[in-house]
């Protein structure tokens, strides 16, 4: 009787020799993409760089890829739909839209993917930059949870954990957490759209309102990461003087406050507010 290997083919090969497992592999994935992905179709390429973006930090779901990108849901659920070979959605973290192995987000990113089809992760990390950016100044609002008591700290408040997911969006949760990381991924000098909205959102209220959410969402250490990259990739990015200082006064700012802020999200208007820089 022949030995007959009952893996699926797929499994022997990520399993195989790495040489030859690249080349079989990615003849695989072409066809799969080619068969059913119109290279010429711009919302194509932009789900696949808003999916791809956005994977070494959090999957989004369909919907929130949709509002992110500004297309129809319908449109980024077919696309989905389409590369099921490829992609899944993860129900444990809300529909996430993963790649089914880490080889197809390597062929997808790297020489071996055809240019109709590659994925430019510059021109993604700009977009999810811009993107981030205009949804905190969009979807932040003063007191985003309605707190009832300016009293109380995070911790005595039963259902917080509810009222985040209930008002704070999920691209709105994943803009406040890696905005600065598709900012300060790219070593071109900042455009000066880019530069303008990043002094809007600094010098304004949406600060503030940025904080708060990451204190509800116990993730201030993140607002200190942020201003941090921001300072450091500023030469290169070529960041206006104006807003290298304004990071560098928030960062102050946070540090100086990281406790209470971190307690409580209404100690941010209550008593930090007063302390900031008049200038800023």
């Amino acid at each position: 009787m022949k030995y007959r290997n009952p893996k699926p083919p797929l499994d022997r090969l990520l399993e195989g020799p790495s040489e030859e497992a690249s080349v079989e592999l990615y003849k695989l994935y072409l066809a799969a993409i080619e068969s059913r992905v119109d290279s010429e179709e711009a919302e194509s390429r932009l789900i696949a760089r808003l999916v791809i973006g956005v994977a070494p930090h959090r999957a989004l779901c369909d919907k929130s890829i949709a509002a992110f990108s500004g297309l129809e849901l319908g449109i980024v659920s077919s696309w989905v739909d389409d590369l099921g070979s490829l992609l899944y959605r993860d129900h444990t973290i809300n529909g996430g839209i993963r790649v089914r192995h880490i080889s197809i987000l390597e062929y997808l990113t790297g020489r071996f993917c055809p240019l109709d089809f590659r994925v430019d992760l510059k021109q993604a990390d700009v977009e999810l930059s811009m993107y981030s950016l205009q949804t905190m100044m969009t979807e932040l609002r003063f007191n985003i949870c309605g707190l009832e008591s300016s009293y109380r700290s995070n911790s005595e408040i039963d259902n917080l954990s509810e009222r985040v997911q209930e008002n704070v969006s999920d691209i709105l949760q994943y803009s406040c957490l890696h905005w600065s990381s598709h900012l300060c991924s790219n070593s071109d000098p900042a455009s000066k759209d880019t530069c303008e909205t990043l002094d809007k959102f600094l010098r304004g209220e949406y600060l503030f309102y940025w904080l708060e959410v990451l204190s509800v969402m116990s993730q201030v250490p993140v607002a200190i990461m942020a201003l941090r990259k921001i300072i450091a990739c500023s030469r290169v990015r070529k960041f206006d003087d104006g807003v290298v200082n304004l990071a560098k006064d928030v960062l102050r700012f946070v540090l100086a406050f990281i406790t209470p802020i971190s307690t409580s999200a209404p100690y941010i208007y209550l008593s930090a507010l007063p302390f900031t820089p008049s200038e800023s």
